[in-house]
């Protein structure tokens, strides 16, 4: 199967994604992950250090990848091979995973920037749903008759890759499932023929535009909200009968503690006194007060913090 590719560069690393049809999304090469984050050269070395990220992180119960998240990137000798493959959800996991906050910059970079696959397909939906097709699809219209429905169909296709990966990076909110809904009703309607091809790709259209408006109402996450969802995960796959802990206490114990710390230190995570008063702090929250003395936990709350304020 042949399948859409891309590439952007994070510092001048390039980073390759290839475009999964049968689940809309795409899906970025692990190793060009691991090189741009760590800045290096050597393909070899890379992906070894991918291989134990991969397993350290299986030993901890985060499986990233599987036989079926492989696709084939060119390799260093020119040939095709079969390479691991994260999909979006996987990518900003890693990085979250990755030690100490070395993945930091590339996480705000994948997400945010104009220059990732998902922000060049955001900029490319706008200049497509904003061309004036829409308003050339009025039926009855000349235009609209000089489009066939081999291309309408054509279009169809090239929206909904845009389109639906759009909506469902935002099922949370009740704005989008709402879209996600109207989308499998104006596809059940194709599919029952109820709808030309002209027709369907006027009504997408028109759905992309409420899609490009709802996106302006959703408020981009900041770094510090990132660290308490963050912890919050951590401390709730610890929580149990047996330690009773409060999580949003625990949460905002430490949130208010690293951000005091953080308003008192300049650069607190470049200096060795900002880091031992880090982990002071978050010690005696952890190990004192709430009495959770599992330095695997504390290591991870302290890389999440490392990693976001």
């Amino acid at each position: 199967m042949a399948y859409k590719k891309s590439i952007r560069f994070f510092n001048d690393r390039s980073v390759r994604a290839v475009w999964d049809e049968e689940h809309s999304k795409w899906w970025f090469s692990a190793i060009d992950i691991v090189r741009a984050i760590n800045d290096e050269d050597d393909y070899k070395k890379c992906r070894n250090y991918w291989k134990y990220l991969k397993g350290k992180m299986a030993k901890e119960g985060v499986e990233l990848v599987s036989i079926t998240n492989h696709f084939k990137f060119e390799a260093p000798d020119g040939k095709q091979r079969a390479s691991d493959a994260l999909d979006t959800q996987c990518v900003q996991t890693l990085a979250k995973h990755y030690p100490a906050n070395r993945a930091n910059a590339f996480l705000d970079w994948f997400i945010y920037s104009d220059n990732t696959v998902d922000g060049q397909s955001k900029k490319k939906a706008y200049d497509l749903f904003e061309s004036g097709l829409l308003n050339t699809l009025e039926p009855g219209t000349v235009q609209c008759l000089l489009i066939s429905e081999a291309d309408a169909k054509k279009r169809i296709k090239e929206v909904e890759q845009l389109l639906i990966p759009r909506i469902m990076q935002h099922m949370n909110n009740p704005k989008f499932k709402r879209l996600a809904q109207k989308m499998d009703e104006l596809r059940e309607k194709m599919a029952q023929n109820l709808k030309t091809s002209i027709e369907f790709l006027k009504d997408i259209l028109q759905l992309a535009k409420e899609v490009l408006e709802a996106e302006k109402d959703v408020k981009p996450v900041d770094n510090r909200e990132r660290a308490k969802a963050a912890l919050t995960e951590l401390f709730q796959s610890i929580k149990n009968p047996e330690t009773r802990i409060i999580v949003e206490n625990v949460v905002n114990d430490i949130d208010q503690k690293v951000v005091a710390i953080v308003r008192n230190f300049n650069d607190v995570f470049q200096t060795v006194s900002g880091k031992k008063e880090v982990q002071r702090q978050l010690r005696s929250i952890l190990w004192l007060k709430y009495k959770i003395k599992d330095q695997e936990v504390f290591d991870k709350a302290y890389s999440y913090i490392e990693m976001y304020y």
